[in-house]
């Protein structure tokens, strides 16, 4: 737990930062424009009316906002609360996996599994994030358990709330039912997928009447030419930093509860998820955290086996060093971008409320930390575009290091502006209503310090990592 509430608060800066304030935002507006207005569906724009036509997130379905809508509603409109999403279901998945394993081999093997679930890097990774995964999990699991219970009538019920969540569980459910048909238990199986078919057809034709067609709901089914390479190297990358030791002592560990139908479609609908939707799965590290159930569960199995204390310590040694780099280092990326929204948050206090910005694309205050973290609406537009454009008064440019991307040359001198430092990053605010009275971009350029290490190429560890990147030509590891 003290690996999932690190930074409960911080500002949803970072890698995978997007959803998480898109999420949140979705929620916001559940609680401002009512579920009713919002049809349920979440939207993911700031609006001060709701327009008749917002614009809507529906690829995937909307628990999880909300949820998260509902935990604004009672401890407050703030990170952590949004966080907490991800922290309880985390917290139920242990238990759940904990009372498989001790259904299955015992309370020695069920103590394994807990603490290779907590160990795994990945757990606490990308379990803290407000994204779908960590919900999605724990409707999984319960399925899982409800199936190993034969208490079919709750495993419909958690099969309908994960569909509800993530396509993700609906996959799961076909493999379970596959699993129920080829023991003869054809009248559970068949509740089973129509309770994941039966939920995923009701939601699509929901969103066809609510939003007007299927058109916003987005496919990443997609198999570039000469992609599946680079596919296999970032995947086995992310294996060995995101599950290490754990992860090869429960793939051998699998070998021997690959004829278990429950363990066999935690693994199958993770890889189902993954090459279903190669493109995104490539993009999003944070996807091989499906992995983490069945991992936890066959690394628990195999650790209850080995008998040489030696053999578990240094085992226990080397998986507690792993967990702590990675956590180290992730956190620390998080913690590095944090000046993100302070310079956001310094600017809001600058700029009139109720004004929409025009910001620079590709600077270092991202859209959706304008949106969750002010309540800004902004407009991506060069800087040479933005002057004439009489409807918006404000434009901010922001930038890291600055050094040849700075401001300096689009006619923005001509114009009043106040410059905001933050961490090394740099804002500027232009007023393109009021004129410079002496126009001078020498002065611009003296706001700032050229970032001398700009184009220098990182060494250790973190030059290893920007070299894979570059190859593989990934966003991240």
């Amino acid at each position: 737990m003290l690996g999932l509430t690190r930074g409960i608060n911080w500002p949803f800066v970072g890698p995978n930062a997007g959803n998480m304030n898109m999420f949140s935002l979705a929620a916001r507006n559940y609680l401002k424009f009512g579920y009713i207005k919002t049809k349920f569906l979440p939207v993911v724009e700031v609006y001060d009316r709701l327009p008749d036509e917002p614009k809507q997130y529906v690829h995937h379905p909307p628990l999880l906002p909300l949820t998260i809508s509902i935990l604004f509603r009672v401890f407050g409109d703030n990170y952590r609360s949004a966080r907490l999403s991800q922290v309880w279901p985390v917290g139920i998945t242990g238990i759940v996996l904990y009372v498989l394993a001790k259904e299955w081999w015992g309370i020695k093997a069920a103590g394994w599994t807990l603490a290779a679930f907590g160990l795994i890097p990945a757990t606490t990774v990308f379990g803290r994030n407000t994204g779908l995964e960590s919900m999605t999990i724990m409707w999984i699991v319960l399925i899982a358990w409800a199936a190993a219970k034969k208490r079919i009538g709750w495993a419909v019920l958690f099969t309908c709330l994960g569909t509800l969540t993530d396509w993700p569980a609906a996959y799961f459910a076909g493999w379970m039912a596959l699993g129920l048909w080829l023991d003869g238990k054809r009248r559970q199986s068949l509740t089973i997928f129509l309770a994941a078919l039966g939920t995923g057809a009701i939601f699509l034709a929901y969103v066809g009447i609510m939003a007007g067609g299927l058109g916003k709901i987005g496919s990443g089914i997609t198999i570039p030419a000469g992609f599946w390479w680079k596919w296999i190297g970032i995947f086995g990358i992310r294996w060995g930093v995101y599950f290490g030791l754990i992860g090869l002592i429960g793939l051998i560990g699998l070998i021997g509860l690959i004829k278990n139908k429950i363990v066999f479609a935690l693994a199958a609908f993770a890889a189902t998820n993954m090459v279903l939707y190669p493109g995104w799965s490539f993009g999003h590290p944070y996807w091989i955290y499906y992995f983490v159930p069945v991992i936890a569960l066959a690394a628990g199995y195999k650790l209850n086996k080995i008998a040489n204390i030696w053999v578990m310590v240094i085992i226990i040694f080397l998986v507690i060093g792993q967990w702590g780099g990675v956590e180290k280092w992730k956190t620390g990326q998080v913690a590095a971008n944090l000046g993100r929204a302070d310079l956001a948050q310094k600017a809001d206090q600058l700029i009139p409320k109720g004004e929409t910005l025009m910001v620079n694309p590709g600077g270092v205050i991202d859209g959706d930390i304008w949106q969750f973290h002010t309540g800004r609406r902004f407009m991506p537009i060069r800087a040479d575009a933005a002057i004439g454009r009489n409807e918006l008064k404000y434009y901010v440019f922001s930038c890291s290091g600055c050094s040849g991307i700075g401001p300096e040359g689009y006619g923005l001198e001509l114009f009043r502006y106040q410059m905001l430092a933050v961490r090394g990053w740099r804002a500027w605010i232009f007023d393109l209503e009021e004129k410079a009275s002496s126009p001078d971009m020498s002065i611009l350029a003296r706001d700032y310090e050229p970032d001398v290490r700009r184009g220098i190429k990182a060494t250790g560890v973190k030059g290893w990592m920007q070299n894979i990147t570059e190859v593989l030509q990934v966003p991240q590891i």
